[in-house]
């Protein structure tokens, strides 16, 4: 059984690959607040390691930022991975300059839509979730370190870097 799940995994990655790449082309209206980044990390319950794609939307010069984002993620990698998941992330921004237009801190609060999808050698099956994300972050010249809280069954805890081109 453990052949079956390996084109599934195959087939989601490079669907997800597609969608991370068309989600983190330069975005031509970048001048009036749009671009696109790439993004990666680890989540803690389920443990996971990730990647995937965002959009950084600034409505006018304000300090809001609305960033959604795609990832895809593979986990349990003790001695194989045994899941893999993919997460929609609609987070909210309210960036805080710190000395400088390229350094800013930030607050986080976003809903996250997540899947999770289990290799048929440790019970099969998946599981979708909804849940809140809370944290904070730190962003200098495009590149993004975050920190955030998994409220509901979504993961625990969450770190993110990243860059915004």
């Amino acid at each position: 059984m453990k052949n079956s799940f390996r084109p599934v995994w195959a087939l989601s990655g490079l669907t997800a690959l597609g969608i991370a790449l068309i989600l983190c082309a330069p975005c031509p209206a970048r001048a009036g607040g749009v671009s696109g980044g790439i993004r990666g990390g680890i989540t803690d319950d389920p443990d996971s390691l990730f990647f995937g794609g965002h959009i950084s939307i600034r409505p006018g010069r304000s300090a809001l930022c609305i960033e959604p984002s795609f990832e895809m993620g593979l986990g349990d990698w003790a001695d194989e991975f045994d899941f893999f998941t993919l997460r929609f992330n609609g987070n909210v921004k309210y960036l805080l300059p710190l000395g400088s237009y390229h350094t800013a801190f930030y607050p986080i609060f976003g809903l996250a839509v997540y899947y999770l999808k289990m290799d048929d050698d440790h019970g099969g099956g998946h599981n979708n979730e909804v849940g809140v994300n809370l944290g904070a972050g730190f962003a200098i010249y495009g590149f993004l370190f975050d920190l955030t809280v998994g409220l509901a069954d979504i993961p625990n805890i969450t770190f993110t870097f990243g860059y915004t081109f």
